[in-house]
């Protein structure tokens, strides 16, 4: 390589001949014939300049990749955007207006909501300035702007994995044992204070790896690193993603399990109410699915960086599995309007309230729905005629209210 050939690459790179050794100019040949050393001068400078600016020169952590044009990413985002919000506001709107949801347990699904909107509201936004504030030319997004965008994809990750985990036993509870046990477990008070929790926990481990650098790189990706899986990394997907993704699973396919052997016997006639809360427990088994099918690529990309070399997983894939993992903000409350009348129902409401500026409308129980729950026997002890929430058992000294579960 000549003197010329190494002038024009440190011009390229927007720094002078004079800020290097002169040593490393003259040995230009030893550069040449080994190519680590010249990997490991340049490519920290391609990708971190020294205004602390992040370049890439294909696929962007932030703003996707340059083989698309930047209108054409500035639209797409957008859409994405406005969608995914509009939609999740319908999501956490709909336990407000329809009657038939309004339990303290549906407060979980609110929050897997609130997540979702926190990436369409703010996660993809900020992806949609960083394409506006670029210069016309150069494709550059501050360090700080990627590392705190990652921090909040990050923090609605870890708290909807909590949250499904709990929703999943809350919906055991509310099927498959008595009253006493969901009303002691997941009243309002309780419910309130496990999401505060949930997010304290999220937002506590998202942090870490933003403040101290404790956790994987990924905003430079530096393929010269051949580290293995931190301890910290360690922890937080053993106990905080793998072991409630495996609760989750298994609780949901116990109520699947006992609903059917309930429902298999003779004597089993369903209320209107069991049928409601059993459809939305349906629901929720779905959007873990969604859940697991949006993000198991990136799992996938992950493991493989982290455990073996970045060098395994180009950044193309790995930017884009993260962003398909996203993108399951966006089009997740799809699943309760298409799966779950209910929803179905609050979501036509407040379509005609937002275009057709009518009133929102409830969906009230009939009188007769909830005389029947007090009459007929059932097998289920939540359901059950003689449950502490008959006027029989209130009789014996127990003051359970009439409702079936707390509602909001």
């Amino acid at each position: 390589m000549d003197n010329i050939t190494t002038s024009l690459l440190f011009e390229a790179l927007n720094v002078t001949t004079t800020e290097w050794p002169l040593d490393m100019l003259i040995n230009s040949s030893n550069i040449h014939h080994d190519k680590d050393v010249m990997s490991l001068i340049i490519e920290p400078l391609a990708l971190v300049s020294k205004h602390g600016k992040l370049h890439h020169h294909s696929t962007h952590p932030v703003t996707l990749s340059t083989e698309w044009s930047r209108l054409a990413r500035l639209i797409f985002l957008t859409i994405l955007s406005v969608i995914g919000s509009v939609g999740n506001i319908f999501m956490i709107s709909s336990v407000m207006v329809e009657d038939h949801l309004k339990k303290a347990g549906n407060s979980l699904i609110v929050n897997i909501g609130l997540t979702d909107l926190v990436v369409t509201i703010v996660v993809i936004p900020i992806s949609i300035v960083s394409l506006l504030a670029m210069n016309r030319d150069e494709e550059e997004t501050p360090l700080s702007v990627c590392k705190f965008q990652w921090f909040l994809a990050a923090c609605a990750f870890l708290i909807s994995v909590l949250t499904l985990a709990v929703t999943s036993i809350e919906n055991y509870m509310r099927l498959c044992t008595t009253q006493d046990g969901t009303q002691q477990w997941f009243s309002r008070s309780n419910v309130t204070a496990i999401i505060l929790l949930i997010w304290f926990i999220g937002c506590v481990a998202s942090g870490l790896q933003y403040v101290s650098e404790v956790s994987f790189d990924y905003c430079k990706r530096n393929k010269n690193n051949n580290k293995t899986l931190l301890p910290f990394e360690t922890g937080v997907i053993a106990t905080l993603i793998l072991l409630p993704l495996l609760i989750t699973f298994l609780v949901h396919i116990r109520i699947i399990i006992d609903a059917k052997k309930f429902m298999s016997q003779p004597s089993f006639k369903p209320t209107a109410m069991y049928k409601s809360d059993f459809s939305l427990v349906r629901s929720n088994f779905y959007s873990f699915l969604t859940f697991v099918l949006f993000w198991l690529p990136f799992s996938i990309a992950f493991a493989i960086s982290v455990t073996t070399s970045p060098k395994n997983i180009n950044d193309k894939v790995f930017y884009y599995t993260s962003w398909l993992g996203l993108l399951k903000s966006c089009f997740h409350n799809i699943i309760y309007c298409i799966t779950n009348r209910h929803f179905r129902n609050a979501y036509f409401n407040l379509f005609n309230y937002c275009c057709c500026k009518t009133t929102v409308s409830t969906a009230r129980r009939r009188q007769n729905d909830v005389t029947r729950s007090d009459v007929r026997v059932h097998i289920i002890p939540g359901y059950n005629m003689y449950s502490y929430t008959s006027p029989q058992r209130a009789t014996h000294g127990h003051s359970w209210a009439k409702r079936d579960c707390h509602e909001l």
